[in-house]
């Protein structure tokens, strides 16, 4: 095979929160270090925030930014033209749909944990209350108990 060959991307992470990329960890990177011109190559870039937000992704070939990726945008993927690259949108937006429904599930799952803490809560405080409640009333009866004998015949 014979052809020109591309040179290699690179991909930089951009500003996440609580003091910037130091919680990120790169688990892989899939970059081919040759390609022959025309011939489809996928980039793949792998990672764990460690509990952080990302604010970007970025894929450049030398100085020149061909995609970006800011899941906080309304419109999280950006690709730009670049002479000798193009990005496959179809497949970018199949991975976007895919994202956005892992976010909901998350989002569903917390909302079902508050949800289920609020009523354990909720519950806690009634049995407290059914306790205190139990506890007067058995307070009431000794207090009648001890009554003097006079004081109950006044009563009558």
């Amino acid at each position: 095979m014979s052809g020109k060959a591309l040179s290699i991307p690179y991909i930089t992470f951009n500003g996440c929160s609580g003091g910037g990329a130091a919680a990120l960890k790169l688990e892989s990177i899939t970059v081919p270090a040759h390609q022959v011109t025309g011939k489809p190559v996928e980039l793949d870039c792998n990672y764990d925030l460690e509990g952080d937000t990302l604010y970007s992704v970025t894929w450049y070939r030398d100085q020149d930014e061909f995609y970006r990726y800011t899941p906080g945008d309304t419109n999280p993927v950006d690709i730009f033209e670049l002479p000798g690259v193009s990005v496959d949108k179809q497949e970018e937006e199949e991975e976007e749909e895919e994202e956005e429904k892992k976010k909901k599930k998350k989002k569903k799952k917390k909302k079902k944990k508050k949800k289920k803490k609020k009523k354990k809560k909720k519950k806690k405080k009634k049995k407290k209350k059914k306790k205190k409640k139990k506890k007067e009333e058995e307070e009431e009866e000794e207090e009648e108990e001890e009554e003097e004998p006079w004081e109950s015949s006044l009563k009558n």
